[in-house]
């Protein structure tokens, strides 16, 4: 892959930008005021004044080589964001912090492009993703971890555990929501072992079952549920993995 997408100097003031972009949304602003924001919305002038923050701190982060109407752009554009995750986001949960954390990072990138000159830079690094086969078998990999391998557990565990019988009490909100927590830590546990098996660092996996192996539960079926999902999550990480490097070392 071609790593002179751009300069030394350039990569540094994108570091500088995303750091501004931090101290904004994570050192500036306080749970108190992000209280402040969902309560007043609109009315709230901690909400435009964030907005401010962000402007300044994109415009004293480029080292005063940002236009003053581009800081603002920037500013605005935070604004906007800000307002969108207010007006749709009521319960405060982790995908929209998510959304909202790569809306701003698109923000901070679409800057720092502008900056440098470097419009065409998009372009480049999309046809050089699409074009390096060695990156596009790790994409793939990680998508297959993350989202076809979550199915082939869930549908594997239903195949092989008892179903509940009808008379079986439905699942209160707090078992829903431990068993959601438990699909993102095995969706995490899968990604970390497939990078560890790319770095071919399969002691360090050890550890990762060692520490899921101190769970304890009351429940029979529980402990049954995620030792087999455990189980199969650990096999299909690791095997694609391996497959991974395989086909990374494969010339044909």
């Amino acid at each position: 892959m071609n790593k002179e997408w751009f300069t030394y100097n350039d990569g540094v003031l994108l570091l500088w930008l995303l750091l501004a972009h931090i101290a904004t949304d994570f050192i500036f602003q306080t749970k108190k005021l992000v209280d402040d924001k969902y309560q007043k919305q609109f009315n709230s002038s901690f909400l435009y004044a964030h907005g401010f923050i962000a402007a300044l701190g994109f415009w004293l982060a480029s080292g005063f080589k940002l236009s003053i109407w581009l800081a603002i752009l920037g500013g605005v554009s935070h604004l906007i964001i800000d307002i969108i995750k207010i007006r749709f986001d009521k319960s405060r949960n982790f995908k929209a912090f998510i959304i909202d954390q790569l809306a701003h990072l698109v923000t901070v990138f679409l800057i720092w492009l502008l900056l440098v000159k470097k419009r065409y830079l998009i372009y480049k690094v999309a046809d050089q993703l699409m074009t390096d086969y060695k990156l596009m078998l790790i994409i793939i990999g990680v998508v297959f971890v993350i989202w076809p391998a979550s199915f082939i557990i869930k549908f594997f565990i239903q195949g092989i555990l008892p179903k509940q019988s009808p008379e079986s009490e439905p699942s209160t909100a707090n078992e829903q929501e431990a068993e959601n927590a438990g699909r993102y830590i095995g969706i995490f546990e899968r990604v970390i072992i497939f990078f560890l098996v790319l770095l071919g660092q399969y002691q360090a996996i050890g550890f990762l079952i060692t520490g899921k192996s101190i769970i304890r539960m009351n429940s029979k079926k529980q402990t049954e549920y995620v030792l087999v999902g455990t189980l199969i999550s650990y096999v299909l990480a690791i095997g694609t993995g391996i497959l991974v490097n395989w086909l990374r070392a494969f010339k044909g």
